[in-house]
């Protein structure tokens, strides 16, 4: 789960604010119907009252207005679905830092059924970790961290651990959203990844080799918008030299404010290189997070119906039995977009889109900029034939999404 090649996977409403036309109005009605002095008094109680409401975070039930606050507050979204947005600008030290971010940080250990080499089966543990994005349940972590696993559990800084239901996942992203049945969690507040600099300090809440959750580790922004190859999937990242280890997967990279700003993905793993680890940018799992909590995936994203082979060099054609390295069909999906056009395992991509083909990642690149529905031509060699293949692209729904509506 965490060998990546030389990578390794690691709210409340708050009441609307009146504008500041209808301030002054109610003001000066106040004024027309009071003395002075009451009228001052009666202001101060209520400025009062506003401000111990934002301290303590009550919202009004009936509102139905997402709410904004001034730079240091608290932005929420209608609906039961709502992270805490923030815009803070306070910097903190990393005691406070962790004071306030680690009760938001969760291990999540799995079990996952593997079948061996004799047909025989075991159960297989993994652990990451993840972050509390509602004061209700919902949790982000990396969809490798969770990947194949037949139970999820999630253990609370406070030690308690509740069982964990897959409600979202994008592979792209490699984001998951779980869910689990508690209230009354300490959730993240969740700042703008683009707010960040170079240089920038950071701290890093996680579960490094399954077992020491609740880590701390500190760093700064080492690079911005970082494009990094994993299981064939380009992605943007922030790079960090916070301490990484396997079990960080999923956890959580805080800003000076202590609010949230990236998911650790990633590190990059040699004997001679210390100090290259990765996050998520926040604001691209954001992006996204409506989508996994209405539909479960992200629709539109284009799906070819096929999985790839690279063949890389001489000696491994030799071993699959073709004349030479390349880019392979290695199956098609029954009623797919390839299998519609015609296509076939053992077909060589030579181009797609127009863009000639010499690793799978040219081809993810391609299919990136593509939405289900469009139309792709690809060039493919057949047994040392030439042939222009036109597809319509298929959308993409995860096996983990299409196997729980079954």
């Amino acid at each position: 789960m965490d060998d990546m090649n030389r990578y390794e996977w690691e709210t409340q409403e708050q009441p609307p604010r009146p504008s500041s036309g209808k301030k002054w109005l109610w003001l000066l009605g106040v004024l027309a119907a009071m003395a002075l002095i009451a009228g001052a008094f009666l202001m101060g109680s209520r400025l009062s009252e506003e401000k111990g409401q934002e301290s303590s975070g009550t919202a009004a039930a009936e509102s139905s207005e997402p709410s904004r606050e001034s730079s240091g507050g608290t932005e929420t979204t209608s609906g039961a679905f709502t992270p805490h947005i923030v815009h803070s600008i306070d910097n903190l030290t990393i005691v406070e830092i962790a004071e306030k971010a680690a009760p938001s940080v969760v291990e999540i250990t799995t079990e996952s059924v593997v079948t061996g080499n004799s047909m025989t089966q075991y159960i297989s543990s993994g652990a990451g970790s993840g972050v509390i994005l509602t004061e209700d349940g919902y949790i982000l972590t990396n969809n490798h961290v969770i990947d194949g696993a037949s139970n999820i559990t999630v253990t609370t800084s406070d030690g308690a651990s509740y069982p964990a239901v897959l409600k979202g996942l994008d592979e792209h992203l490699d984001v998951a959203l779980l869910k689990i049945e508690v209230s009354g969690l300490k959730a993240a507040d969740v700042a703008s990844s683009a707010d960040l600099s170079v240089g920038q300090e950071v701290v890093a809440i996680g579960n490094p080799l399954g077992q020491l959750g609740g880590t701390v580790t500190n760093g700064i922004i080492s690079a911005l918008n970082r494009s990094i190859t994993i299981d064939d999937r380009t992605k943007n990242l922030l790079q960090t030299n916070a301490a990484i280890n396997p079990g960080n997967s999923g956890g959580g990279l805080f800003d000076a404010s202590g609010n949230l700003v990236g998911l650790v993905v990633a590190k990059y793993s040699d004997e001679e290189i210390e100090g290259i680890g990765f996050a998520i940018p926040i604001d691209d799992v954001m992006s996204i997070l409506d989508d996994l909590y209405t539909y479960g995936y992200v629709p539109g994203r284009a799906d070819l119906g096929l999985s790839l082979l690279d063949i890389t060099s001489q000696q491994m054609a030799w071993m699959y039995r073709v004349s030479r390295p390349g880019v392979y069909i290695y199956q098609t999906t029954d009623g797919g977009a390839a299998d519609q056009a015609g296509l076939r395992s053992g077909d060589r991509i030579v181009t797609f889109n127009g863009v000639a083909v010499s690793s799978v990642e040219d081809i993810t690149g391609e299919l990136n900029k593509l939405n289900a529905g469009d139309t792709v031509t690809m060039d493919v060699s057949r047994s040392g034939r030439a042939l222009s293949v036109s597809l319509t692209v298929g959308e993409y729904v995860p096996e983990g999404i299409r196997a729980s509506r079954q």
